[in-house]
């Protein structure tokens, strides 16, 4: 979600990456042609909240261009989507560490098999 206030005909891009070069810039080669952004143009210079509707972005970094004035985080806030998935087990050690480590694979689960699914199907359909 983004908040934005400008003129009119302002336009703001976001692009979306998964990964930095070693140099820490953003990097999209891995992409290939698939643009992964969303452009939003302000309509006047009034407050606006823009989400992206019947599409979703896989992404680490995002890369914002045209933002008038000062972007602030609480300008932009990332929204997970994910399945539904029952949780089937638990797994807790005494290692705070391991405890992280256990928790970002099942984020990780949750956000990826939504997009197996979508992958799977439309290569059933096909």
């Amino acid at each position: 979600m983004l908040k934005a206030k400008g003129a009119a005909g302002t336009k703001i891009t976001l692009s979306h990456a998964e990964v930095l070069t070693k140099e820490g810039n953003f990097y999209t080669t891995n992409l290939r042609s698939a643009k992964a952004q969303d452009i939003y143009i302000l309509k006047e210079n009034t407050a606006q909240i823009f989400e992206p509707h019947f599409t979703f972005q896989g992404f680490r970094y995002v890369k914002i261009e045209g933002y008038p004035g000062e972007l602030t985080p609480e300008n932009v806030t990332a929204v997970a989507l994910y399945s539904a998935m029952e949780t089937t087990g638990k797994f807790v050690t005494s290692n705070a560490l391991l405890n992280q480590l256990q928790h970002n694979i099942q984020w990780g689960q949750k956000g990826n098999f939504w997009m197996c699914q979508q992958i799977v199907h439309n290569a059933m359909s096909a």
